[in-house]
């Protein structure tokens, strides 16, 4: 599932020495590179506004639906907007539905402001329908991405717009001029068939699918965990020095694999559990998407620093969450804990816990990436290489600790099955 050699390493337990080979074509994968933490449609997740509330009616506020109603009096602009980080050379695919509208629109509602690209980048007065700009960036540059009423100017008179299912995709056929299926903000998933579209002006037609294929078998990798694994990547931003968390860098070792994270900051293992579940319920809503087959599962840390649970406690933990990973029909990958002596909360009795629960899992049978070993400097203090800033969470730098991991665990994905 890459184009380099894989061996497995003393990190590694439970799993093959070399990878197998599958014959099985490669799944289409659909990357929504908005951040994980839109695909909540209401202000409090990150949504701008460039008026006042009552302009605005979040569908995360009214039914839980990722869509944004905007509301004009006339002579206003009411739009939201999200910045991406374009580079040179690459062509970019954004798209959204418009679902309804009234009154009049007539200074534009989907646009990218600046001149840095060659293609479609600017829409007004759409029609109800899948709409999609297409362009290709002519130099590196961060544009700010509207949508909404009045996007370029004050709208004149008074008019709603309801727009939904928001999406910015990559698109390396620099033909390819229509949207794929719609993925939620942060998510990858893999696709078993073909997909073909036309557009007209920026309105795109019913899409042709071709028949499904097999794929190798794990081709749809869930994550699950605490901050190790929530922030989101740095995918447009190419001039930047983040590169996001292991889930993000794992995508840099497997092109044709699909990777998306659910972790949240601060949760203990059962909570990382509830995230799991309520992941795999969502993807229903990914039509056509293939079903996620790996589960990575991380965590661990905040059980004792937070909450105060026993070794016995946190094993009881795992064991319930291993259940329910088989039971929704994905393998579990586990991840030990860090190293981690050199954090503010840590203590001597934690270090114990920490060890000893790291030995419980290397025993349960269930592949798994030792990453205390790979992390500690020998003395239990994260590697100085590995640009911790606080002593507990890697760094998320091209080639930190979050970038081994990534590819410690991409290869490891690549030893457990074809």
């Amino acid at each position: 599932m890459a184009d380099r050699p894989i061996l497995s390493n003393a990190l590694y337990y439970n799993v093959p020495s070399r990878p197998g080979m599958s014959s099985r074509t490669n799944p289409r994968i659909v990357t929504n590179l908005m951040t994980p933490n839109l695909k909540t449609y209401t202000k409090a997740a990150g949504w701008a506004q460039s008026a006042a509330d009552g302009k605005y009616t979040w569908g995360g506020d009214v039914d839980g639906g990722q869509w944004v109603e905007f509301s004009n009096a006339g002579g206003e602009q009411v739009f939201t907007s999200i910045d991406i980080y374009l580079r040179k050379g690459m062509r970019y695919v954004l798209s959204l539905t418009v679902e309804a509208k009234t009154g009049t629109l007539n200074a534009r509602n989907f646009q990218i402001t600046s001149a840095a690209q060659t293609g479609t980048w600017e829409l007004s007065n759409p029609a109800l329908g899948r709409h999609v700009l297409a362009f290709t960036a002519t130099s590196n540059l961060q544009v700010a991405m509207r949508i909404g009423i009045g996007t370029e100017a004050a709208n004149t008179l008074a008019a709603t717009l309801r727009v939904s299912n928001i999406m910015i995709e990559i698109s390396s056929d620099s033909a390819r001029t229509y949207p794929y299926e719609y993925v939620q903000p942060g998510t990858q998933r893999a696709y078993a068939y073909t997909h073909t579209n036309t557009v007209s002006t920026t309105l795109c037609g019913t899409p042709t699918l071709g028949t499904s294929y097999a794929i190798p078998t794990r081709s749809s990798v869930l994550v699950v965990g605490d901050s190790f694994s929530d922030t989101h990547d740095n995918a447009t931003n190419f001039g930047g020095t983040s590169f996001g968390d292991f889930p993000f860098q794992m995508r840099r070792w497997l092109p044709n694999c699909a990777v998306t994270t659910r972790g949240v900051s601060g949760k203990q293992i059962s909570e990382i559990t509830t995230l799991m579940s309520a992941a795999v319920a969502e993807s229903i809503e990914a039509v056509g998407a293939s079903p996620y087959t790996v589960c990575i599962s991380q965590g661990g840390v905040n059980d004792m620093q937070v909450g105060s649970r026993t070794l016995a406690q946190m094993q009881a933990d795992k064991l319930a969450q291993i259940d329910a990973i088989k039971a929704a029909g994905m393998v579990p990958v586990l991840v030990g804990i860090g190293a981690w002596d050199g954090f503010a909360t840590w203590t001597a009795p934690f270090q114990v816990t920490t060890l000893a629960y790291n030995a419980w899992l290397k025993t349960l049978g269930y592949p798994m990436y030792d990453l205390y070993a790979d992390s500690d400097d020998g003395t239990g203090t994260i590697k100085t290489a590995w640009g911790s800033s606080d002593g507990l969470h890697p760094g998320t730098g091209v080639s930190a600790g979050q970038a081994i991991m990534g590819q410690r665990l991409a290869d490891l994905i690549q030893l457990i099955g074809v």
